[in-house]
């Protein structure tokens, strides 16, 4: 397989994630709750992805560790909740797309928005999809944009 199939199927997976993305932040929206349909999407796309880069597995096991210790022991700890079980899965697959140097940006990106929604909309809980979803489009099309050189070059 050439280079340049490699980079359309890269982009082909990006472009479909973004939809499944809309579909998860509507859902996420309406009903506070991620579908597991959308997740099994996004890994079944996450896994076609993985076939043409490599796999981040610092960032899988940093994004997933971190955001499993905000859901189960900090949440206990503080006694409420900071995080949903569609948010841990949300923040795991996004490792498998972000490369561990830019999981600062990520989480600077995620932490902004999220913190710029709580503050426009007066609410302390706020539906995190749509925050994940800006740290992960950053990042993912930065790192598209930073490998694939020969759609660049064309």
């Amino acid at each position: 397989m050439s280079a340049f199939t490699g980079e359309i199927m890269r982009l082909w997976c990006l472009l479909l994630t973004l939809f499944l993305w809309i579909f998860l932040i509507i859902k996420d929206e309406r009903c506070q709750i991620i579908p597991v349909g959308g997740i099994v999407g996004f890994l079944v796309t996450s896994g076609v992805h993985l076939c043409f880069t490599p796999v981040f597995w610092e960032s899988v096991c940093l994004l997933g560790g971190g955001s499993i210790f905000v859901h189960k022991p900090l949440s206990r700890w503080l006694k409420r909740r900071l995080l949903g079980e569609g948010d841990v899965k949300l923040f795991c697959l996004c490792g498998l797309w972000i490369p561990v140097k830019l999981l600062p940006i990520f989480l600077m990106i995620v932490g902004s928005v999220g913190c710029l929604r709580c503050i426009i909309t007066h609410k302390r809980q706020i539906p995190f999809a749509l925050p994940i979803f800006c740290g992960w489009l950053f990042c993912a099309c930065k790192t598209w944009w930073q490998e694939c050189g020969v759609l660049y070059i064309l």
